[in-house]
Parts: C-alpha cells; structure tokens; sequence
C-alpha cells in the first residue's frame, strides 16, 4: 500500500534561518528531503495497541505515522508527531 505523505506545515515544522554565509552548507537547508529510514515500531505505541510508522528525512525530521481506524484504508493515516534532529 502506498501512502501519500504531505509537506510540513508550519505548524509541525517550524521555519528555520539560514545559515551564516561561512558555515552554510549547500543541500540541507535549501533542498527538498527524501526518505532515509522509515520503520515499524514495536505494537503498542499507537491507538489500539497497534504499530506506528518512523520516518526520517534526509532534512533530518523525524515524523511518527498511525492509522486512525483501519490501517488498510488509505485516509486513515495521519502524521503525529514531527520533531526535528537538527
């Protein structure tokens, strides 16, 4: 099943600055992320004792997904928390 994952809003992730001109780096901060590790957690951790699903971006914000009722229906699926790393 495929699931379509939104861009972050303000609201879950908040704007950052860019770096200072001599330690700015080209690629993070200006460029858009992609998956790097997305992983089940252990059951229990969402809403009916069921799995939720990590994700963590190459902008290094890590996003935490569970299904609101059945997991086999697309729109069930919500992020719940986004957290940053940086």
């Amino acid at each position: 099943m495929l699931l379509p994952v939104s861009w972050f809003n303000t609201d879950e992730l908040s704007d950052k600055e860019p770096a200072p001109i001599k330690i700015y780096s080209i690629g993070e901060e200006i460029s858009d992320s992609w998956p790097l590790v997305i992983t089940w957690s252990p059951p229990g951790i969402a809403k009916h004792r069921r799995c939720a699903l990590g994700v963590l971006t190459s902008n290094l914000a890590l996003s935490i997904w569970a299904a609101d009722g059945r997991v086999d229906i697309e729109g069930s699926w919500r992020r719940r928390l986004v957290s940053s790393l940086s």
